[in-house]
């Protein structure tokens, strides 16, 4: 069953790849390529103060390490379009997504149930318009949800605190997961010093990644 998982997690992300020319929803996806402009030529300490964004560094770091790639290969090696290096972020993470629904899913039911769910997830024509189509950061930041539910679930607390900073630290909205992972924590008895290795992992990763953001004045 789980061959099927690959085979199917595969064919779609060549899909996605083929199908991420169409539908590109330009406003956005210019704004991701002038930011990723801004950071590489001016540098994390001046973004900030140069650049026209209301991305938090989360993203940023996104389109840099992308804007980096996209420039070396177009550069060095050959043609890639802007569509797809600037949507292949949320193309990546929709097929993670697929790989944590499938494991978390496959805890409480059979490999067939959950490979269906999976299935239902990846044919969803919402996330393909959002990530494949719009090159929308959604899926980046489902994938941090979905990944905190994981490692809370495996008991594995420190990496909880770490994928909800990440995704804190990307888009706001992750801290409505918060309650529900710690509702999570208490019912599997955490200890007050799992608990506060939680927290301190959760706010000094977020704090951490606005700090090469500083310019003397606008941390």
């Amino acid at each position: 069953m789980k061959n099927k998982l690959w085979v199917a997690l595969s064919l779609r992300f060549i899909l996605r790849i083929f199908l991420s020319r169409y539908f590109s929803y330009y406003p956005d996806l210019n704004t991701y390529q002038f930011c990723s402009l801004d950071v590489i030529r001016y540098g994390l300490g001046k973004f900030y103060s140069v650049a026209i964004s209301d991305y938090l560094p989360g993203y940023i770091y996104v389109l840099w390490l992308f804007g980096k790639i996209y420039y070396f290969i177009n550069a060095k090696l050959f043609y890639v379009s802007v569509e797809l290096i600037y949507k292949l972020p949320s193309i990546i993470t929709d097929i993670l997504n697929s790989l944590l629904i499938f494991f978390l899913l496959n805890k409480k039911l059979s490999e067939k149930k959950a490979l269906i769910i999976v299935l239902l997830y990846l044919f969803n024509p919402v996330f393909l318009f959002d990530s494949t189509f719009w090159g929308q950061s959604e899926s980046i930041v489902t994938f941090f949800i979905l990944s905190s539910v994981y490692f809370v679930s495996n008991k594995n607390y420190s990496m909880t605190g770490l994928m909800l900073a990440l995704g804190q630290v990307t888009k706001p909205i992750i801290i409505l997961a918060m309650p529900f992972i710690i509702l999570s924590m208490i019912s599997q008895k955490v200890t007050k010093n799992e608990f506060l290795k939680f927290f301190l992992i959760f706010f000094a990763v977020y704090v951490f990644a606005f700090i090469p953001f500083n310019d003397k004045a606008n941390l």
